[in-house]
This record gives C-alpha cells, structure tokens and sequence, in this order.
C-alpha cells in the first residue's frame, strides 16, 4: 500500500499537469470558434504545426528525468543539476532554430495544408502566418517549460509544479488571453498572446523552483557525506 501511495502522490500531479496544458490549448480552440471559422482553422493549423514540433522537447523532459533521476540516485546532485539544466539548454537551441522556421516560412508551412492562393481560404492564411509569429516565441518557453517538468519529476517535485501550472496556465495565460482577445478587442492574436505570455511566466516558475530543488539535494548530499560530530568528554580529558 505505501508504494501504491508513493506511484500517486507522484502520479497524479504529473497527470494534472499534462491535463492543465491539454485543456487550455483546447479551451482556446472554443474560444477561437467564437472569433469566426476562419480564426478557428487557423488556430487548427498553426496548433497541427507547433504539435510536431513540440514531440522533441517532451522527449528531452522525458530524457531529463531519468537523467536527474540517475543522478540523485547514484549521490551525484551536481550531475543531476548539470543533467536537468543542459536538457534546456538543448530544447531551447532546438526551438530557437524552429522558431526562425516558422518566422522565415510561414506562407510555404501554412501551404502544406491548405490552398493558400485560394480566394477563400485569403482569411483564414491571414490570421495563421500572425499565429505563427506569435507561436515563434512561445516555443521557446514551452519548450523550457516542458523540459523543466520533467526535470522536476526526476526529483520527485511534482505538486508544486501542479500549482505553478494552474497559476501560469489558466490564471495567466487563459485568462490574459480572454482580456486581449474579447475586451481589448486583439481577437485571436490576443488569445495565442495570453497563451505566450502563460507559458512564459511557467517556464520562469518551473526553471526557478528547479534550480532550489537542486540546491537542496545538493545540501542533503553534502550533510550524509559530512563526518560525524566528535562528542569530548571534558572531564575525561582533564583527568
């Protein structure tokens, strides 16, 4: 009963996360119906896109924890720590040169899937090749995000997590991407810019509390490896 325990306390958390970010993307999708069919499929195709893209991140988060996990497990907190930090590092070259991609090419990926020189498709191009500059940026961030969960996971973090990603995925993101979108009138730029700026402020949460978690194991090393206290018996040594 206690491993079952442990698999959930650990499980469940991750679970919500996932769930967290599935959901607010495919809130947004609603939402974007709202602002018209052509919004909508443009948010489809972009979303197709930035999909693919993001399958080498969760790769690396996946990679990240079983590295920090090997890591701690063996007593090498500075390797786990080294681990954790070069999988974001490597996501984020990756992403920054898919980002350039998207911002070089837009026309010729959006062509992939629909007839961009059709008249009747002229709406729903426009509003896609702006989500991809918008999707640019936020790849990036995502991507930190993602390998900064995993690494998380690797060191057992994942309640924590699960709060930092409510905060930053719905409280941020969904809801500063409704304010754009409907109130201040940005329409589904402003719906795919709350989302930018939500996946931002998780991946500077993820990435901080990362950085005390190992800190901390590093410290709980260091305490097992210090020698034991020497208790002097002063009147044994004065006699």
């Amino acid at each position: 009963m206690d491993e079952i325990g442990r698999i959930l306390r650990l499980g469940l958390p991750i679970g919500g996360i996932l769930g967290l970010e599935i959901g607010v993307f495919a809130t947004t999708g609603i939402m974007m119906g709202l602002l018209g069919a052509d919004a909508l499929g443009a948010h489809q195709l972009v979303m197709i896109c930035i999909s693919v893209i993001f399958m080498i991140p969760l790769g690396m988060a996946q990679a990240a924890t079983v590295r920090v996990a090997v890591g701690l497990g063996s007593g090498a907190p500075a390797a786990a720590r080294r681990a954790a930090f070069i999988a974001i590092l490597l996501g984020v070259v990756y992403m920054a040169v898919m980002a350039v991609v998207l911002l070089a090419a837009p026309r010729a990926i959006a062509g992939i899937y629909v007839n961009i020189d059709a008249p009747a498709n002229s709406g729903l191009v426009a509003i896609a090749l702006k989500l991809f500059a918008v999707a640019a940026v936020f790849q990036i961030v995502d991507g930190v995000q993602a390998i900064a969960a995993g690494a998380l996971r690797g060191y057992r973090d994942t309640t924590i997590p699960l709060l930092l990603a409510v905060i930053g995925y719905w409280g941020i993101g969904f809801a500063g991407g409704w304010l754009l979108a409907f109130p201040a009138g940005y329409g589904p730029i402003g719906l795919w810019s709350g989302l930018a700026v939500g996946l931002t402020a998780v991946a500077l949460m993820l990435t901080l509390r990362l950085h005390f978690c190992a800190a901390g194991a590093a410290r709980d090393e260091a305490s097992k490896a210090a020698p034991p206290a020497v208790k002097v018996n002063m009147a044994a040594s004065v006699e």
